[in-house]
């Protein structure tokens, strides 16, 4: 009877053994992954990427996926000077992590597309472009002229981008004063930056800027756009006027006579085009500002622009004209699009402020716009 009852113990035993094992062993098997990889952050190319010669030797970063890949795979692209996705090719058997620019790819961009796989497939993204490739021992070439963006009229700021060039390590700028034909130009003493605050002295002429691209084998320059004649604001009268109060209903209004309690209103805007895609270059928006008890239209209220996140865009400075509205030209910039597949909205943030006010209290006042954006 002993016998029997430690036969059977020892069958328990064993049984309650094996069920603590199974589970143990399932317990320790890696989960598989139930989707495909999906992009956290996009890949990069290291190497002269910003300012790339033929000869130059590329290599890509598969950049940071979820879900546990196993494998990357690698393709180049060719694409044209000003990089966009829709004029890429790919190049015939670049398929290694690594490329060595050649003579067909000067005066072209590069991007490259990384697939990511696991057990439960594969997802391709790629990466941002490449600046032009260009011929060694070869000076700067301007695929693209510099140009100006902002508003022509005294007090107001304007914003200069250098242009797309091909082979340039430096940049030099020098803003020029012309007369109403846009000739006989002229140097602007100490204006070399990528702003200008527009000056008394300019009403009456235009403007227009001066980039000049350097490498080791030479330079290059190439003119911007000429803005239209320059107009005096009221902001630069040489007396100041008593304070008045703004009018009763509608009307225009001097954001120079607005004192608190007074308080400027960001109310109407516009966006052309409406949406953004990947082959937009630029896009301009329309924006009124009102005060808020009388409704009236303010003139002269210095405008300032930035995207959220910074650098999608360039920073626009601008001043509303006599009926309330003022203009701003956006140029894309290398930080668009913030979250690359996923984006959209363009968030841009606005302010409103009197001439010399304090941008963050008195009169001014803030919004945040959004422009639609479609990257497929």
């Amino acid at each position: 009877m002993h016998a029997i009852s430690r036969t059977i113990t020892a069958i328990a035993v064993a049984a309650v053994t094996t069920l603590a094992l199974a589970m143990a062993a399932a317990a320790s098997t890696p989960t598989r992954a139930a989707a495909p990889p999906t992009i956290t952050s996009i890949p990069t190319i290291e190497g002269p990427a910003y300012n790339p010669f033929v000869g130059d030797k590329l290599t890509a970063s598969s950049g940071h996926w979820t879900d546990n890949p196993t494998s990357y795979a690698y393709h180049w692209d060719r694409c044209d000077a000003l990089g966009s996705r829709r004029n890429c090719v790919p190049i015939a058997s670049a398929t290694s992590q690594s490329y060595k620019l050649g003579n067909a790819d000067a005066d072209h961009t590069l991007r490259v597309r990384v697939t990511a796989t696991n057990a439960d497939g594969s997802t391709t993204e790629d990466s941002k472009g490449t600046g032009i490739v260009s011929k060694r021992k070869a000076s700067p070439t301007n695929k693209q002229r510099p140009s100006i963006s902002g508003s022509a009229v005294v007090g107001s700021t304007l914003t200069l981008t250098d242009g797309i060039w091909a082979g340039a390590a430096s940049y030099t700028r020098r803003w020029q004063r012309c007369n109403q034909d846009g000739k006989r130009c002229s140097a602007i003493k100490d204006a070399t930056g990528k702003t200008y605050d527009v000056r008394g002295g300019d009403a009456g002429h235009k403007l227009r800027a001066v980039v000049t691209a350097k490498n080791k084998w030479g330079k290059r320059r190439s003119n911007s756009n000429l803005t239209p004649v320059v107009k005096a604001s009221e902001a630069t009268t040489t007396t100041t006027p008593a304070p008045t109060p703004p009018p009763q209903k509608g009307g225009s209004c001097a954001a120079t006579s607005l004192t608190p309690p007074a308080r400027m209103l960001i109310d109407r805007w516009s966006f052309s085009p409406p949406v953004v895609t990947k082959a937009t270059r630029a896009f301009t928006a329309r924006i009124h500002v009102s005060e808020v008890t009388s409704g009236c239209s303010v003139s002269g209220a210095q405008i300032w622009t930035t995207a959220i996140p910074y650098n999608q865009v360039g920073v626009v400075q601008t001043i509303t004209g006599g009926d309330g509205w003022a203009k701003a030209t956006f140029t894309i910039t290398g930080g668009f699009p913030a979250n690359p597949g996923r984006q959209q909205i363009l968030v841009i943030l606005v302010r409103a402020t009197r001439p010399g006010g304090n941008p963050l209290a008195g009169v001014s006042t803030v919004r945040v716009l959004s422009e639609k954006v479609s990257l497929r």
